[in-house]
């Protein structure tokens, strides 16, 4: 019964596990925060915004950790086993591999440009309100003294959003609509508006955008879900790692997690780049092919 319905049926039910999942695995994280660190359920709002405190910030990792399991990865490997569905996770290429991340770093000319026109539209006063909160939890949760930090950090904003995000959004909804007879590029597309959608930051909707457009075309030129996991923990992995160094005197860069800082120039010139880069990556993929 569930192989032979619709794509939409598919995407409600998927969604049902999600809701389910996330249910799950908030109420464990909820229960085993308000254990651990000794606080009433009824004072867990208000300890969980306590953004000062070191103790408040780990809980909401675990909650980031318990999201990303009960969101991503639970739901989506439920669903591949009521649908029969499976990835491909082959060993990837080391060349291709490389030229994958350079384009996922090249990318960067085309984030910039794409923030400044984000830039262009105006957002309400709530949108507003959301982006500040939210960029007062992503400093804080960069805040890394000791390699212990760097680790925690490395595992949450890192190596989980690359697995649970590919394998849903690339692995699962891009998949679906292509085997549904959907143009491949539309389904890219349409995959990268749901990815950037769900973040919920409305400034760098436009850049989230593009990013989501390259690790979708990377999964369909390669077929390998590895590919665009690697690129999204490479990119995730760099601002995490940057801020490490920077926090800890080990280099002097201030990074800027919420303003692209390239002149046009070098936007441009990455872009151009990247372009150049994707048409050579895709000569590779097929020279392998043969």
């Amino acid at each position: 019964m569930f192989k032979s319905g619709s794509i939409f049926f598919k995407l409600l039910s998927l969604l049902v596990l999600m809701l389910i999942s996330t249910s799950f695995c908030l109420l464990i994280s909820n229960f085993f925060i308000t254990s651990y660190f000794d606080v009433s359920m009824q004072n867990l709002d208000f300890f969980l915004s306590d953004y000062s405190s070191k103790k408040s910030i780990l809980a909401l990792k675990i909650i980031q950790i318990a999201s990303a399991f009960g969101i991503f990865i639970f739901p989506v490997l439920i669903f591949f086993k009521i649908y029969k569905m499976r990835l491909i996770y082959d060993l990837p290429n080391l060349k291709l591999v490389f030229l994958s991340i350079l384009i996922i770093f090249l990318g960067n000319g085309m984030v910039d440009l794409l923030f400044k026109i984000n830039q262009l539209f105006p957002l309400s006063d709530w949108m507003i309100s959301y982006e500040e909160n939210a960029k007062i939890i992503t400093q804080k949760f960069l805040v890394m003294g000791s390699v212990n930090d760097l680790l925690i950090n490395i595992f949450v904003i890192a190596i989980l959003p690359a697995v649970g995000e590919e394998i849903l959004f690339r692995g699962l909804i891009q998949n679906s609509l292509i085997e549904n007879k959907i143009n491949h590029l539309y389904s890219i597309v349409i995959t990268a508006i749901i990815f950037s959608a769900i973040h919920m930051q409305f400034a760098g909707f436009l850049p989230r955008l593009g990013l989501g457009i390259l690790l979708g075309y990377i999964y369909f030129v390669t077929k390998n879900i590895w590919y665009p996991i690697i690129c999204h923990f490479f990119n995730n992995f760099l601002i995490v790692f940057i801020s490490y160094l920077s926090q800890n005197n080990k280099i002097q860069v201030q990074l800027n997690i919420d303003n692209y800082q390239l002149n046009n120039f070098t936007a441009v010139l990455f872009l151009a780049s990247m372009i150049y880069l994707i048409l050579y990556f895709k000569k590779e993929i097929q020279k392998k092919a043969i």
